[in-house]
């Protein structure tokens, strides 16, 4: 195992001067302990990423990061980064965090990144008025609660693999939310709140319980949504699935990862799963754009 200290940073960056260094990347190195980073005065960019660390400690000094990983180590509390305000960027996936965590102290925050880890919830978000990245897929979490209730610049929440079965009006709040990702989850319905997310663009909801299409019917409330996925749910079983959902959202661009194809050259559905239409099959060449309009002219 390896512990950082002066002596350790002089021998791995003999070139440089310390004071000057703006990026330091001592990801994958068998790190143990980090000391002595606050020779590095300049430092905004620090990725101590798969390592072996259990504490925050010796990043504590490193009042000038922007930017800031350690994901993949042994790590159990952020407590020490309190003096990092001017911390834009924070990653510390698959760590060991546990229970509620507080950020409330990273004022700059833009992006916070803590997938993977056993987190029941995030207090503090309140206190951060730039955020507008959350991710907290792979965790414990059950509810949401009041947490998101004034992040109004939150453009990407994602929350896939946890415990949630019910949205409630967490996201009233959420007015710039434009990318939700709440697959394999355990919700059987989406909340009429939801329609206060307008600016909402990509929807995962797959492998959910959801089953019914009343269950989901706040989606026509949502002008911009272009990609969306509900594979997984029981009402991804239905026969008319595909076509049914066409036709609530007509402005899809995305369902399950497929494109849909023009209506009426498709196998009926008005879907494909990238599989040719059945005049394609049958040996014929693929309709062009301009082929389909001559075809279309035809008919008239």
């Amino acid at each position: 195992m390896v512990k950082v200290n002066k002596s350790y940073l002089a021998e791995a960056f003999p070139d440089a001067e310390l004071k000057t260094i703006s990026k330091l990347d001592l990801s994958k190195r068998d790190i143990h302990k980090v000391a002595g980073l606050e020779v590095c005065t300049s430092l905004v960019r620090l990725d101590l990423s798969h390592n072996r660390l259990t504490s925050l400690e010796g990043v504590a000094p490193c009042h000038t990061l922007k930017w800031f990983s350690a994901a993949a180590n042994q790590i159990s509390s952020i407590a020490c980064l309190k003096g990092l305000k001017d911390l834009q960027v924070l990653n510390l996936s698959s760590n060991a965090l546990a229970g509620s965590v507080d950020v409330s102290f990273l004022t700059s925050l833009g992006a916070l990144i803590l997938n993977s880890n056993q987190i029941t919830g995030v207090t503090g978000l309140d206190q951060l008025p730039q955020l507008n990245t959350i991710v907290l897929k792979e965790s414990a979490i059950q509810d949401l609660g009041d947490s998101l209730l004034h992040c109004s610049q939150l453009l990407k929440l994602s929350l896939s693999h946890n415990s949630i079965r019910d949205l409630g009006a967490c996201l009233t709040a959420c007015t710039s939310l434009a990318e939700l990702r709440l697959g394999h989850n355990k919700l059987c319905a989406l909340p009429a709140e939801l329609s206060q997310n307008a600016a909402l663009r990509i929807l995962d909801l797959g492998s959910n319980l959801i089953a019914k299409y009343a269950a989901i019917k706040v989606l026509k409330e949502l002008p911009l949504l272009v990609n969306l996925t509900l594979k997984g749910c029981p009402i991804a079983e239905k026969a008319d699935y595909q076509e049914r959902l066409l036709s609530i959202l007509p402005g899809l661009e995305i369902l399950d990862g497929l494109a849909p194809l023009e209506v009426g050259l498709g196998t009926g559905s008005g879907w494909s799963s990238w599989d040719a239409p059945a005049a394609v099959e049958a040996g014929a060449a693929p309709l062009q754009p301009a082929d389909r309009e001559a075809s279309q002219a035809k008919k008239k």
